[in-house]
């Protein structure tokens, strides 16, 4: 759980690294369970053979994984080490959302790479992919795990990505993506129906910290965000309740009532946003306290 260093995102999964590490990424991820998959066998390796052997694999020149912060070479210039993380990352976020063994999953990304041809890129590989899912799951749906490793790799970004683009794949993966799949939606049958209407299911705020003043809170306070267009958003605030709908913007605004507060203050929010898919209803909520 907690949020992924490299990206910047909130990570329901679980990430790993081997002893010693200075960074813990979906790299050293890879790295960490390779490792302890194989201990004990003819093909064990050391920490340093498997970071070697994987980074090589990845494409990626410089040093050890185990000490890089994907996002700062980012910013410096260089995004190749974070459109490798941001792969692997999105594997990681749709496993969990399936409820799979994510260290088979790692691991299985883990030994693609490892057995890839020169010049391959098993990340962005659809069938890879949907190969590494069954691997963690004890009964995979065959149609559901190729369906998913097809949207995978549509958004799979390449080595030489800029940080927008890459965001907007994490985003599209991390924020709805994965929502559609814990709620038990229907899959998109491109993500170009979610990165193309540029706004995340999850609902968010629009600079709002939580604090209501006494002439907001007397004239009828107005929070605004965004969200899915179509989509309800219900706002709680202090235990009062109002609802809005997200327009084809992707905006909206709630309005309370003058006097809804009694006083001044900071305010714990909840916005829960509500949008029904052939019959599905989808549920995501933000809190903040």
């Amino acid at each position: 759980g907690g949020f992924d260093l490299t990206t910047g995102l909130p990570f329901a999964g679980r990430l790993s690294a081997p002893d010693g590490a200075t960074v813990i990424t979906p790299l050293t991820t890879l790295v960490q369970e390779m490792v302890a998959a194989r201990a004990g066998t003819d093909a064990a390796l050391t920490v340093a053979e498997a970071e070697a052997e994987l980074r090589a694999a990845l494409g990626l020149g410089g040093g050890t994984m185990l000490d890089r912060d994907p996002m700062a070479e980012a910013e410096a210039g260089d995004t190749a080490a974070l459109a490798a993380a941001a792969k692997a990352a999105n594997v990681l976020h749709v496993a969990e959302a399936l409820g799979a063994d994510q260290a088979a999953v790692a691991t299985a990304l883990a030994e693609a790479l490892a057995g890839a041809a020169p010049g391959a890129a098993p990340l962005a590989d659809a069938a890879v992919i949907a190969a590494a899912l069954e691997t963690g799951l004890p009964s995979p749906d065959p149609a559901t795990t190729a369906a998913l490793g097809a949207l995978l790799a549509e958004v799979a970004p390449a080595a030489g990505a800029d940080i927008e683009t890459i965001e907007d794949s994490l985003e599209s993966v991390v924020i709805t993506l994965a929502n559609l799949i814990r709620a038990g939606g229907p899959l998109p049958a491109s993500m170009a129906e979610i990165m193309d209407n540029g706004w995340p299911f999850t609902p968010y705020l629009s600079e709002f910290d939580g604090l209501i003043s006494a002439a907001e809170a007397g004239q009828g306070a107005e929070i605004s965000g965004h969200g899915y267009p179509g989509s309800t958003v219900t706002l709680t605030v202090a235990g009062v309740t109002e609802t809005a709908t997200v327009d084809a913007g992707g905006g909206w605004t709630v309005r309370f009532d003058p006097d809804a507060f009694a006083a001044e203050g900071r305010f714990d929010i909840t916005v829960v946003a509500q949008r029904v898919v052939d019959g599905v209803e989808l549920v995501s909520r933000t809190v903040r306290d």
